[in-house]
């Protein structure tokens, strides 16, 4: 089969979706499947969807999937371009699908109350269009279900894999002590003030270091005064593949808050999985049922009960070891991208 993946961007830009389309284009030859990726287009709007139906008629490919996050395509999330595209290529005989990793802004600004609905009309009118709608959170495929009835069938939850490969070759960069990390915690839903406050009640504990990746030494200044200035806070900024798994492979634990709750679609959680690293990390409201069975220490988000399930944690090596075994066994059961391809087609 020839399946072609659109998405917007990528290469050495920093982007999650760009690096999971790379993962699964990767999967999918394995699986024997030709793979086109159409990707960096001169625009989302006219100019660029004009390309993309050139190509898209050059190459003929059997399956076409678009990853899906409205501020890919355009600065505020608003594209009605792309519907109209696919409108054009569903009937020409295309087979176009839909991966959403992120559905539509909140009402918790005051121009989201402009962009929001936009949005929700956007993927609606993709979701009708696409033979098939895949989501990365089960609460988000329930949703799309009864706003689409007539859809349901063709709507499924398929979760995000690990886009952080296992690097077999990487040297450990554990150096001294226990280290602790924590991958990004700025990101969309994370809980940056959670996990400042929880280092403040555990800094004290032995040999004990705090490694937040994807943040510099300035941006700690801004967001984490009080870590900033903090010795056993290592700040390293944006690390490459390789780099990180090294890290990861080194690291006795993981602190992954979120203030929604713990998803398929959490690539940091994901990649503590794949690479058996013990994770601690919160429930909510999108919390996918899967992780109810899975190895993590799931919480509340809650100071108090976050700080208490580390500090136990930090006391019971043999439990982070079985937790190690556990979590990579977990992984492939669930999350693996054979998986998930496998899930996609």
């Amino acid at each position: 089969m020839h399946i072609c993946l659109i998405t917007s961007r990528l290469g050495t830009r920093r982007c999650g979706v760009g690096d999971y389309t790379v993962r699964l284009a990767e999967t999918f030859k394995l699986m024997n499947h030709r793979v086109t990726i159409l990707s960096d287009l001169p625009s989302w709007g006219l100019i660029g969807m004009l390309r993309l139906w050139r190509e898209l008629n050059r190459i003929k490919p059997d399956l076409v999937i678009l990853q899906w996050v409205p501020f890919l395509y355009h600065r505020f999330g608003v594209n009605f371009w792309i519907p109209l595209c696919f409108f054009a290529l569903r009937c020409r005989g295309y087979r176009l699908q839909i991966m959403v990793h992120e559905m539509w802004v909140p009402y918790t600004r005051a121009q989201y109350f402009v962009t929001g609905p936009l949005q929700r009309l956007s993927l609606l009118l993709l979701i009708v269009i696409c033979h098939k709608t895949s989501v990365s959170i089960e609460a988000w495929t329930k949703q799309l279900r009864k706003l689409v009835p007539w859809k349901k069938a063709k709507i499924h939850w398929v979760p995000v894999g690990s886009t952080v490969p296992v690097a077999a070759q990487a040297t450990r960069r554990d150096g001294s002590g226990i280290l602790l990390v924590s991958i990004n915690p700025m990101g969309s839903g994370k809980g940056p003030e959670l996990l400042q406050k929880v280092w403040e009640r555990i800094r004290q504990e032995p040999n004990l270091r705090l490694l937040v990746i994807g943040l510099t030494q300035d941006d700690a200044k801004k967001f984490f005064p009080a870590l900033a200035e903090d010795k056993n806070c290592i700040f390293t900024g944006f690390l490459g593949h390789q780099e990180l798994s090294a890290y990861l492979q080194g690291a006795a634990m993981l602190l992954a808050p979120f203030v929604d709750g713990v998803t398929g679609r959490r690539t940091s959680i994901m990649a503590g999985l794949e690479h058996g690293v013990p994770a601690i990390t919160t429930r909510g409201f999108l919390m996918d049922e899967v992780f109810e069975k899975s190895p993590l220490v799931i919480c509340r988000y809650d100071v108090d009960e976050f700080s208490a399930a580390v500090l136990e944690l930090l006391r019971d090596p043999v439990r982070r070891q079985a937790m190690a075994s556990a979590s990579k066994a977990f992984y492939d059961q669930h999350f693996s991208w054979d998986r998930i391809a496998n899930s996609l087609l």
